[in-house]
């Protein structure tokens, strides 16, 4: 549970004030490649059924089978990217500011308030329209 693993990190006295992730376009631009693959897999392995079974070749079950074990990669690469957006964390609270990520080994990095003393802020136009930066 993500909630009690994060409460079990504050100290007393201690308030999350944000608890945030990368924008969603983070996501999108990583798992894109595996959409693309997904669809492209997916059509060749449907074209080469259907050309082996309309030349009558009985190689069409085993073409089938190895397409779509094909599919499985970038199926698992496209999960553990989501997995990966979705268990890293930024967390402000009221006397430092966290990093928190892992699915299942966690690291957490985390400086006090007090010791931050510049920032530096970019943000593209795209940023600046979507809210990220």
């Amino acid at each position: 549970m993500p909630g009690h693993y994060l409460q079990s990190l504050l100290g007393e006295r201690e308030n999350i004030i944000l608890a945030t992730r990368h924008h969603w376009f983070v996501l999108a631009s990583s798992i894109f490649l595996e959409i693309v693959l997904i669809l492209i897999i997916f059509i060749a392995t449907l074209a080469g059924t259907i050309y082996l079974m309309g030349r009558n070749i009985a190689a069409w079950p085993i073409a089938t089978t190895v397409g779509f074990i094909l599919l499985l990669v970038p199926i698992l690469t496209g999960t553990r990217d989501v997995l990966n957006w979705t268990n890293h964390q930024f967390i402000i609270t009221n006397h430092r500011v966290m990093q928190i990520s892992g699915i299942f080994n966690k690291s957490v990095i985390d400086s006090s308030l007090d010791k931050v003393n510049d920032l530096k802020m970019e943000q593209s136009a795209l940023g600046r329209l979507f809210g990220y930066g």
